[in-house]
């Protein structure tokens, strides 16, 4: 039986054609970046990122990019700008230069005296591409798996993309889930969420979010959240990043169980819920990747309702920008406004391509 699309699999669908338009390459940016390895090597090219103690270098010659350990560096040097981000909090942009005395230059793009700092303070660096779609970032992921004993079937996919600016960042990533049997009932779930950063300070960020989730395993139709926070950095370093922040939403939620016969109407539920929530990210040898986000939703309209979202993914490089994902996921909710179940718990296994 043809199952139709739902609108975050329509949404994660059209964020999948961005994926593919971010591929045509309109950038003219220079090929002639000067890179000197502290063994005495010397390379001509591009460089492409800076992120998580990695410099990621390509030669005309090569057919990829490298990787670089950043602190294997002994020089660097480009014409073109970069996006720099500092562990201080502050983000920088201009053209850049690594020099063997350990100290980093960023020139303004407008001219005058270039800022001076140490290369151990960079966290990240990202060129100012001279297309949208080339300054675009994210990844793919997929899993199947099939059992012929009791005919089940699991399906995920999930996608992430992400515009970085000088001061702000902006984010889409969905999730789709599917598990069903032949003899038994199908269950999906189906995510999307937009998420607007800004650094305003060194430490401290506005945080703005819309998401929306469908969840059969809670019979809920369609939750809809919109809300801001503001958050803070407590931990900012090349490896490990965490945060925590704080603030309002609004949700508007859509049972599928019939409503209560002496409350009618009470399939739809609308609350004011203050947010509270941390965000983790560690990386180990480049190849290990965890990802977490812990949040907590207690209701100002409905008291004693606390919903919680905790999400953490562990990611294993297999080869290069191919990589191995293990996602948990659970949802819970202590007084739904309907006889439904509190929890949505799962796992996934799936493969991944960054890009």
């Amino acid at each position: 039986m043809p199952v139709s699309a739902t609108p975050a699999v329509r949404a994660l669908a059209a964020a999948l054609l961005l994926v593919l338009l971010s591929t045509i390459d309109a950038s003219a940016k220079r090929k002639d970046d000067r890179l000197v390895l502290e063994n005495g090597d010397q390379l001509t090219g591009e460089i492409k990122k800076l992120e998580q103690g990695t410099l990621s270098f390509k030669a005309d010659y090569m057919l990829s990019a490298m990787d670089v350990d950043w602190r294997r560096v002994q020089s660097l040097q480009s014409q073109d700008e970069f996006r720099v981000v500092l562990s201080t909090g502050q983000h920088l942009t201009g053209t850049i230069e690594r020099r063997p005395d350990g100290s980093f230059s960023v020139r303004p793009a407008s001219g005058g005296t270039p800022l001076i700092h140490t290369w151990s303070e960079v966290l990240s660096m990202l060129p100012v591409e001279a297309s949208f779609w080339n300054q675009l970032a994210g990844n793919l992921d997929s899993g199947f798996s099939y059992t012929s004993g009791d005919t089940q079937t699991q399906f995920s996919a999930s996608g992430t993309l992400a515009y970085t600016a000088e001061r702000y960042t902006l984010g889409l990533n969905g999730s789709s889930t599917f598990s069903g049997q032949a003899s038994g009932t199908n269950t999906t779930r189906n995510t999307i969420e937009t998420l607007g950063q800004y650094t305003a300070l060194r430490k401290w960020y506005g945080l703005g979010l819309v998401s929306l989730l469908s969840s059969e395993q809670q019979d809920l139709t369609l939750r809809t959240t919109a809300g801001g926070a503001i958050g803070r950095w407590l931990v900012r370093t090349e490896h490990t990043d965490l945060t925590v922040f704080g603030g309002m939403v609004y949700t508007h939620e859509q049972y599928a169980v019939p409503p209560d016969p002496s409350q009618p109407g009470s399939q739809v539920s609308d609350n004011i819920e203050a947010l509270l929530g941390s965000a983790f990210s560690f990386v180990r040898f480049k190849s290990t990747n965890v990802v977490s986000r812990f949040t907590i939703y207690p209701s100002v309209t409905t008291p004693g309702r606390v919903r919680l979202a905790y999400a953490p993914t562990l990611n294993l490089e297999i080869a290069h920008n191919l990589y191995w994902s293990f996602t948990l996921y659970e949802n819970y909710d202590s007084k739904p406004p309907v006889n439904a179940n509190k929890n949505d718990f799962g796992v996934t296994n799936s493969i991944g391509w960054k890009f």
